[in-house]
């Protein structure tokens, strides 16, 4: 039996690494996929944490999209840790069922909340 030639064996051996840094990138792809939708970053203080996973935040300006107000909205994932008076930075998605805020970062503490009338 004849062994292969050895452009034989770089052909299969240069097919195996192809295969293997496709399968790489689109594994990255996925493990790091950002979430489908138009996004939007968001700045402002909460309001109020709700057990339903919603946080109420009063936010600034929405750049082309709306007005400061005060809203609720989904955190994806769930976080523990932002409670009412913290100044965060978020990532508004929306898609065209839902939307959410993600990438939530707090930037400040205690800082005062409003008071309904």
């Amino acid at each position: 039996m004849s062994r292969p030639s050895t452009d034989s064996r770089l052909h299969v051996r240069t097919a195996w690494i192809t295969a293997l840094a496709l399968g790489m990138a689109a594994s990255a792809q996925l493990g790091c996929k950002r979430s489908e939708g138009r996004t939007y970053p968001l700045r402002g203080v909460v309001q109020e944490v709700r057990v339903d996973g919603e946080v109420v935040v009063a936010h600034e300006d929405i750049q082309g999209l709306m007005p400061a107000m005060v809203m609720p909205f989904h955190v994806r994932p769930a976080r523990g840790d932002v409670r009412a008076g913290d100044r965060i930075e978020a990532t508004l998605v929306m898609s065209d069922k839902e939307s959410w805020i993600e990438d939530v970062r707090v930037t400040a503490r205690d800082l005062p909340t409003s008071k309904p009338a």
